[in-house]
């Protein structure tokens, strides 16, 4: 459940996924990361996009401790 007390993270540079949220009211500030998100080979897709978000988490954590 989104709080509005919390501000949100977009650790993408995806102006599809800002818009999207921005359209669907949340309020959030963006931070993109230099995550490789290519796919490894034989990688399911629900490992894929954990992968990718805990790489970016780590990586947006360390700028912000």
């Amino acid at each position: 459940m989104y709080h509005r007390g919390v501000r949100l993270l977009l650790a993408s540079r995806s102006p599809r996924r800002a818009e999207l949220l921005a359209a669907a009211g949340f309020e959030f500030d963006v931070e993109p990361t230099d995550v490789d998100e290519r796919w490894l080979s034989a990688e399911a897709p629900r490992a894929y996009v954990t992968r990718l978000a805990e790489a970016k988490t780590a990586v947006v954590a360390a700028r912000r401790p």
